[in-house]
């Protein structure tokens, strides 16, 4: 450990200044003909494999967690073995005080990963950042131009020409294209950044696996999960595997979602009669109920004598024309030449105390035989690609995969929670302290229409209960809190590292550079790991 430096700033520099790149910056880079199809360079430093996998077995050490998300704690370790993590934790988090806080260890690698990254694909961030502001610059210079001309012509009177308007057309949609990062070479170096990124952590750990499905998902949405497991380590897929919970993989057009535990597939139901049992005999008001017709088992209750069971009668009674419905509602009752009601299957019954005759038949009932949960995993609702040769959805699949591993692997939440707390937690409380950012709905106010020529405001989805700690995120939903063990972390963190959302956490379009945020994802990929058991 002691020949690392401490990664107290996510830009790369001493002071925390905005230089972007990490230690390759001032390498030589790929020619400005080379393609995404050409081979890239792989000449240069290595990253330091070893000393990566040393924190990540720190890491590990660090944040021991109990192997079960959900259900029982396990009982099988001894007091030794117990004394054993408590040591081996204390150590660990003595090791990485260097860094600080243990998710600015993972941001430290991140860095070294980053830098590999842009060594391979031949171009920095710094780079991708500046040439996007001179393309943004220059198509708002050509959009007002053009504007500019439409203007002078209808002012001077003369009709504007069909040329200079589609000119005008073509200017404001590059114009906003590029304002937005949606142009094409933006999408271009940003796919060049995230392959670089996929090819630096595959030097760290193997990547991809093939992913297990509960049956009865889409077959579609499955292929997609799948294709996008080849960007998280094949030891985070095999621990969502062997979670115990299986996914359902689905698409809607609405918004996806990932819902652990959420799934129950009926494996078969049988009608079946309600079957009561009595500990010793039953009171005589329930021997004279025509609900019930109590017979003896032959077992005995020590204490209560012999036990008795019945199964339960649907009863009509004496002069009843109406009956409820198992739907809650009422039905009138039909009766036959002879009395019975219609229906079939009704007996008689004759009360012995009163002499009067009751109607009942054996109550069915639908029982059902579960198989055991599934999560849910939904793909879909994305209309935009902003990387070079993504497929629709592909971010939002990559999105939904890391909730799945924050539950199914050990560590990882815990890193996630360390980044989120650290923050958005504000100046000291003045009591020794630190305080948290108030929370705020994710959806900031907004005003709408009352419908009589004014507005009111609305906040946004609060209703929902969705609320942030917003920090200064690209986006105000990466602080969302919930009341269950999930962040927005990894989530938004590997759509914008491998797709290019939110400008790829650089500052490209109208996006905040993050690269604190962009390093702390490329060291999670590159150190978390361990596995969550469910035992229901």
């Amino acid at each position: 450990m002691s020949t690392f430096a401490p990664a107290r700033h996510a830009a790369g520099t001493s002071d925390g200044t905005a230089a972007i790149g990490g230690r390759f910056r001032e390498t030589a880079h790929a020619d400005p003909d080379v393609s995404l199809d050409d081979g890239w360079g792989w000449g240069g430093a290595a990253l330091d494999v070893e000393a990566i996998h040393t924190i990540a077995e720190d890491l590990k050490d660090a944040l021991i967690v109990t192997p079960v998300v959900i259900g029982r704690p396990e009982t099988y370790r001894s007091h030794e073995q117990r004394d054993q993590e408590m040591d081996r934790q204390v150590a660990a988090k003595a090791r990485l005080e260097e860094f600080g806080t243990v998710d600015q260890a993972a941001i430290y690698v991140g860095e070294m990963v980053a830098a590999r990254a842009e060594e391979i694909a031949g171009i920095t961030t710094a780079e991708v950042q500046a040439s996007w502001g001179e393309r943004a610059t220059a198509a708002q210079e050509t959009h007002a131009s053009v504007k500019q001309r439409v203007a002078d012509a209808r002012e001077a009177g003369a009709p504007v020409d069909d040329a200079l308007l589609m000119e005008a057309y073509r200017a404001s949609t590059a114009h906003a294209m590029t304002m937005y990062g949606r142009d094409e070479q933006t999408k271009t170096d940003l796919r060049r950044l995230a392959d670089g990124y996929q090819a630096a952590l595959a030097e760290v750990r193997e990547l991809g696996g093939n992913l297990a499905f509960a049956e009865g998902g889409q077959k579609t949405a499955a292929t997609q999960f799948q294709r996008m497991s080849e960007f998280f380590p094949a030891d985070w897929v095999q621990a969502s595997n062997e979670y115990g919970i299986d996914m359902v993989p689905k698409t809607t057009k609405g918004r996806a979602h990932y819902m652990n535990d959420a799934v129950k597939t009926r494996v078969s139901s049988e009608r079946t009669y309600t079957k009561y049992r009595a500990e010793g005999r039953p009171d005589p008001a329930q021997e004279n109920n025509p609900r019930f017709d109590w017979v003896a088992t032959g077992e005995n209750v020590p204490g209560m004598g012999e036990k008795y069971e019945s199964i339960e009668y649907e009863v009509i009674d004496p002069d009843t024309t109406w009956r409820s419905t198992p739907s809650g509602g009422f039905t009138r009752i039909k009766y036959t030449a002879s009395g019975a009601p219609t229906g079939g299957r009704w007996k008689p019954w004759v009360h012995p105390e009163t002499g009067r005759t009751h109607w009942r038949r054996p109550e069915l009932t639908t029982r059902n035989r579960w198989s055991r949960q599934a999560a849910e995993i939904k793909t879909g609702g994305r209309s935009e690609v902003y990387a070079e040769g993504r497929k629709l959805n592909d971010d939002v699949a990559t999105h939904e995969l890391s909730h799945r591993f924050g539950y199914a692997v050990g560590n990882l939440n815990a890193l996630e929670e360390s980044f989120l707390r650290r923050r958005t937690t504000i100046e000291p409380d003045g009591e020794g302290g630190f305080d948290q950012q108030k929370l705020q709905p994710v959806y900031q106010t907004i005003l709408k229409s009352d419908g009589k020529g004014g507005v009111t405001e609305h906040n946004g989805r609060a209703l929902r209960g969705e609320y942030t700690r917003p920090d200064h995120f690209v986006s105000r939903y990466i602080g969302k809190r919930y009341d269950h063990p999930a962040t927005e972390i990894l989530s938004m963190g590997t759509e914008a590292v491998f797709h290019g959302s939110y400008g790829g956490l650089i500052g490209v379009g109208k996006h905040n550079s993050d690269l604190e945020h962009r390093n702390f994802i490329l060291g999670a990929l590159a150190t978390a790991g361990g596995k969550n058991t469910y035992r229901p």
